[in-house]
């Protein structure tokens, strides 16, 4: 009886049900036919879910999460390592030259600029830790046997290494979005979900509220995401001094597989407003997800945007970027059923067409077969 080769996927930085590492790359792995076994922080309880097994420890530290990801990840004796954080280039060389298996490195950020936006400490502190960070990263790029990333302008970065590097884009899983439109006309949800901190413009998408409250008194704003404490508590004190209390709601991030019943009930979707350098080099998920759903997306000017939204007519630029330009926005699309069904519609008949998950599983399929092949 022949073996089946074992793939072990090991994150430190991500839910154990990812929507990318989970349910797009892992089930597709166990529906080509592989073993595979996730390791992650113990974040969720479960042992195995849809073919794919779970190893998962609790949570006590950086240091602590990598040695113990390393050590759960060794003991699987897996054919190939797949990770997902630049952390792990250590681990990654251990797993490649000491035990012989085959690496393959996930690239999701523009690490350098992730760090030097994503955080408010002063230019001293975070220069050098973002060179810091892209060192290390380039260093994973180099041992890995394949890399993987999430954007044109990551993989662009990565070419000067000469390494096989794969595109896989993070299209949607467009049969998961297919439910009856249960949005209610008479109290419109505009809403954003993904994570929920200031460099995604979150208080200018507040402030729009302002602008559609007058003509619309019923419609609602509602975040959903991972937010901080401090910074929840520096948003409900802006909101409440703003007096949208009644408008807006700031709720905590939910499991993905509710993500699709969550986005029936929205009248229309946001994308992050941000026009900095980690978002101009990565395609955001979210909008996708919007158009897979049939709602009309609202975003800002960055590459992604006006390639997958503006292009293909299934939402509309917020240019420029002001709190009364979105309200605006917001305005026009609430006041025009027809305008919105239309939007809402090309974006899911093009994400169904063109950006729908199932292309990516080929490049996967190709990607692990030529990996293996070695």
């Amino acid at each position: 009886m022949t073996r089946r080769i074992h793939i072990c996927q090991v994150t430190i930085g991500h839910n154990p049900t990812d929507d990318r590492i989970f349910y797009k790359e892992a089930r597709t792995l166990v529906k080509l036919g592989y073993d595979v076994t996730i390791i992650a922080p113990a974040r969720e309880v479960l042992d195995e879910k849809d073919g794919v097994k779970f190893v998962l420890f609790p949570e006590k530290g950086f240091f602590y999460n990598i040695l113990r990801g390393y050590l759960l990840a060794r003991d699987q004796h897996a054919d190939v390592y797949h990770y997902h954080d630049f952390d792990f280039l250590l681990a990654a060389i251990l797993w490649k030259y000491k035990f012989g298996r085959k690496i393959i490195y996930d690239a999701h950020e523009t690490i350098f600029w992730l760090f030097m936006e994503s955080s408010r400490r002063s230019l001293a502190i975070r220069f050098p830790l973002a060179v810091i960070a892209q060192t290390v990263e380039w260093l994973n790029v180099i041992f890995a046997d394949r890399v993987i990333t999430v954007t044109p302008w990551i993989a662009e970065g990565f070419k000067r290494f000469r390494k096989n590097v794969t595109l896989i884009y993070n299209f949607p899983q467009t049969e998961l979005f297919r439910l009856p439109d249960t949005s209610d006309k008479k109290k419109p949800i505009i809403l954003y979900h993904g994570h929920i901190s200031p460099t995604r413009n979150i208080e200018m998408m507040i402030e729009s509220m302002k602008y559609v409250h007058a003509d619309f008194p019923s419609a609602r704003l509602i975040f959903i995401g991972d937010i901080n404490e401090r910074y929840f508590r520096q948003l409900t004190n802006f909101i409440s001094f703003r007096k949208l209390t009644a408008v807006i709601e700031v709720r905590p991030a939910i499991p993905f597989d509710q993500i699709p019943k969550l986005l029936a009930s929205a009248t229309i979707g946001l994308s992050s407003m941000s026009t900095g350098e980690a978002l101009r080099r990565s395609i955001q998920i979210k909008p996708f997800e919007f158009m897979a759903a049939g709602v009309p997306v609202l975003g800002c000017r960055v590459p992604s945007i006006e390639q997958f939204v503006e292009r293909t007519g299934a939402g509309i630029i917020v240019d420029p970027l002001t709190a009364e330009n979105l309200g605006r926005q917001i305005s026009i699309l609430l006041a025009n059923d027809q305008l919105r069904h239309e939007m809402g519609s090309r974006g899911k008949k093009v994400v169904a067409g063109k950006f729908d998950w199932r292309s990516m599983e080929i490049e996967i399929e190709e990607l692990y077969r030529h990996l293996l092949e070695r």
